[in-house]
């Protein structure tokens, strides 16, 4: 019965030659449609898929700039801690005789895992206010038997 429809109609009968040209459209746009359909929807897919690669990959480039600016900070703060010990920016105090004094406690920290110091207290807060060392950091003044916090040394 469908495809009787598809047959051509008696000459003559203009009407019928219109539905039939109709029906013939509708079934050409359905058949493209099928075809054409699932190009579409692959196409769409795939742009969704690169768009969200294009993502991830600008991520990505975010964090290792990230941490290019880390190791940056991490290697400045070394330097900083190894300045400080260099140029005599702890605890020894030399008078104008050149004999040390030790007008101030002398204090040590723990920093990846090494034992740094002597520094003064003005150094460790230096430090601490740069990040190097936090409240948890292990640190002893010396002088005293047992390691502690710097919290615990400096009470807030």
């Amino acid at each position: 019965m469908f495809l009787a429809a598809f047959n051509p109609p008696e000459v003559g009968t203009t009407a019928a030659w219109f539905a039939f040209a109709a029906l013939a459209v509708v079934a050409l746009i359905v058949a493209i449609s099928w075809i054409l359909l699932p190009w579409v929807i692959v196409s769409k897919l795939n742009a969704r898929k690169m768009q969200a690669a294009s993502s991830t990959s600008a991520i990505m480039e975010q964090l290792l700039a990230m941490t290019k600016k880390m190791d940056a900070t991490n290697a400045a703060l070394a330097s900083l801690v190894e300045a400080m010990a260099r140029t005599g920016d702890h605890a020894h105090h030399h008078d104008s005789s050149g004999t040390s004094t030790a007008s101030e406690n002398v204090y040590y920290f723990v920093r990846d895992g090494r034992t740094e110091g002597p520094v003064n207290e003005t150094s460790l807060r230096k430090l601490f206010n740069a990040g190097v060392v936090t409240v948890d950091t292990p640190a002893m003044k010396r002088g005293d038997a047992d390691w502690t916090t710097v919290e615990e040394l400096f009470p807030r």
